[in-house]
This record gives structure tokens, C-alpha cells and sequence, in this order.
């Protein structure tokens, strides 16, 4: 039997091909890590809303929700859509619009 040999250009074409596929798939990876960044919770202890913000919020009781950050005279604060306010909210996460 002989073994058949890959002629210059064919390996070539098949160099560029593996190659061109590891791109696409570096891409894929960094949009598909960017969309988990965005639907990420994120804890009040890394960082809060850069702005006053309606986001869904979990509490250290274990409640959930939707609520509200911003700012009234006293500073910063946090407060449920039922009014409850200053709570122990631990995490947070944008409202995506689908």
C-alpha cells in the first residue's frame, strides 16, 4: 500500500481552513462570554448600578425580586417594588429587554 502525500497547496488550504475555524470559534467564545457577563448576578460587595437603576435584586433572606436603586435625601438606597426599603439586598442584575 502507499501512502498517499498532501500535495503543498492542499495543505495549505487545509492550514487556513483550521485555522480560519479556530478564529470563528475564539469569536463565538468572547460574544457568548460577553451575553453571561450581561445575565450575570452580581454581588452589591463587587460593584452597584452606575446609575439609578430598576434591577432584579435577591436578598440574604433568600427573597427576589424586582427593585430599585437610587437616590433620595438621605443617599443611595435600595427599595422593592412593594416600597420595602434598605433592605439586605446581596446581589443584582440588569433588566434585559429581550
Amino acid at each position: 500500500m502507499s501512502k498517499r502525500r498532501w500535495t503543498y497547496e492542499q495543505h495549505a488550504a487545509a492550514h487556513a481552513y483550521f485555522r480560519n475555524l479556530q478564529q470563528e470559534k475564539t469569536k463565538r467564545i468572547a460574544e457568548l462570554e460577553a451575553q453571561l457577563e450581561q445575565h450575570r448576578w452580581i454581588p452589591v460587595t463587587e460593584r452597584l448600578p452606575e446609575n439609578v437603576a430598576t434591577v432584579f435584586i435577591l436578598t440574604g433572606e433568600g427573597a427576589g425580586g424586582i427593585g430599585f436603586y437610587g437616590k433620595d435625601k438621605t443617599g443611595y438606597i435600595w427599595e422593592r417594588l412593594d416600597h420595602a426599603i434598605n433592605l439586605n439586598i446581596t446581589h443584582w442584575k440588569l433588566i434585559i429587554e429581550p
